[in-house]
């Protein structure tokens, strides 16, 4: 799992967030380091709202479905989760 350190945020998971935004989303699409500080403070606000998630409804994403990706925000560190992993890790 590849962990970057920037601007005092440290983004563990990062190539899950740049997997899921260049695969799911139509804007914002990460291509440089400063794209990943945008996803990456957009989950910390989230966090401070209690939420534990990022949402992309239907008109931001490319195949118009409703997609999230999880992650856990700890102090000055968050953790992007795939979530085709864990759901492998079931059966």
């Amino acid at each position: 799992m590849a962990t970057v350190d920037m601007q005092g945020l440290t983004i563990n998971g990062a190539e899950v967030l740049v997997n899921w935004v260049n695969n799911f989303s139509k804007y914002n699409p990460i291509k440089y380091q400063g794209d990943l500080i945008y996803w990456a403070r957009l989950a910390k606000e989230r966090s401070r709202e209690r939420h534990s998630y990022i949402l992309l409804n239907g008109h931001q994403t490319k195949d118009g479905k409703l997609h999230s990706l999880s992650f856990k925000a700890e102090g000055s560190s968050i953790t992007f989760i795939d979530s085709k992993k864990t759901k492998q890790k079931k059966g």
